[in-house]
């Protein structure tokens, strides 16, 4: 929504050499059926930078709106000569110049996991679906300096661990974190070497798209100020109403304003309930680790 020259020449002045941005779209209905997808980059300090509301009509499909937010956004910075040092996105990638790109966790996986673990012979896949996501939310947040070869070597080492098999062979992962299992640690329903639920693992963990994904996984910074933005926008847009176009992006941009006002007088955590008087629980949280939590709970590393 940055459109007048003065707009832009602050713009400049504030990050023209470059910043992390969060990126990812929100639809204006659920489902496939969709009229607009705005796309929202905010800054790391919840700052909204830049809204755009992409029309299902202006593209094959509403499930394009993303991705052509995506490109109007990259736009906006080329055309004034800003430059971006890390974009944080989900798995939608074009051209940002000189742009470090990360990817958030993918939710996709626990599908995958549903899916396959339902096939004869694979079943033992659904007690460990929680492990395994787990693992990857490790796999970034233990590798803070975003080295692609460790995330990858932390990765497939699942593949073996889950057969008790601790010892990777690998220079950048050889071996597991965790001490020697002994007693009661040994007693866990481990993967049967060859079995089909160990082949249909190392199918979906090793599968290459996956894993030249995990080597982009963002290690620190993610995309909770985003969705707590988006979830803030249902107060002023709700799914359940339409609106014309000016309508929901005039609601967009107006929302936008009052965050970023707030974020620049207020505490990040205060942001949002200042904004619309909700309760203390509704907040825009600071950008956090990647599932901190992780750490502790991925398969006992």
């Amino acid at each position: 929504f940055l459109e007048s020259k003065q707009q832009s020449a602050l713009m400049r002045q504030e990050y023209g050499d470059g910043t992390m941005l969060s990126g990812g779209c929100r639809s204006d209905s659920r489902g496939h059926c969709a009229n607009y997808g705005s796309y929202t980059l905010i800054e790391r300090l919840n700052k909204v930078i830049d809204v755009q509301l992409v029309q299902s009509s202006e593209v094959p499909n509403s499930s394009w709106c993303e991705l052509e937010g995506l490109k109007r956004s990259i736009r906006l910075f080329s055309d004034n000569d800003m430059s971006v040092d890390v974009l944080v996105t989900d798995r939608k990638l074009v051209s940002f110049r000189n742009a470090q790109y990360f990817f958030i966790t993918f939710p996709g996986l626990a599908k995958k996991l549903d899916t396959v673990s339902r096939e004869s012979g694979c079943e033992d896949l659904a007690l460990r679906k929680l492990s395994i996501v787990n693992h990857l939310d490790w796999t970034a947040a233990s590798t803070p300096d975003a080295n692609p070869d460790l995330m990858e070597a932390n990765w497939k080492s699942l593949v073996n661990h889950a057969q008790d098999v601790h010892h990777h062979g690998t220079q950048v992962f050889p071996s597991c974190l965790h001490p020697p299992l002994v007693g009661q640690e040994r007693n866990k329903q481990w993967l049967i070497p060859g079995s089909s639920a160990a082949v249909k693992l190392e199918q979906v963990a090793c599968q290459p798209l996956f894993v030249k994904d995990v080597r982009q996984l963002s290690p620190q910074h993610q995309t909770n100020s985003l969705e707590a933005f988006h979830s803030l926008i249902l107060k002023f847009a709700p799914k359940h109403t339409g609106f014309s176009y000016l309508g929901m992006y005039t609601r967009q941009v107006l929302l936008s304003v009052c965050v970023c006002v707030c974020a620049a007088v207020l505490p990040p955590f205060l942001t949002s309930s200042f904004v619309c008087g909700l309760p203390q629980g509704a907040v825009i949280p600071l950008a956090k680790t990647n599932k901190q939590k992780a750490l502790g709970q991925s398969m006992d590393r």
